[in-house]
């Protein structure tokens, strides 16, 4: 369970990092859309 957890935590934050809506976030902070 704690090894499910931490692997989901885990594609999160991967997925948070290389998805377009968090790159406009991380990379575009002066620029946002809203």
């Amino acid at each position: 369970m704690i090894f499910f957890h931490k692997n989901v935590l885990l594609i999160m934050c991967v997925w948070f990092t290389v998805s377009p809506y968090g790159k406009i976030k991380l990379g575009r902070d002066d620029d946002e859309p809203e």
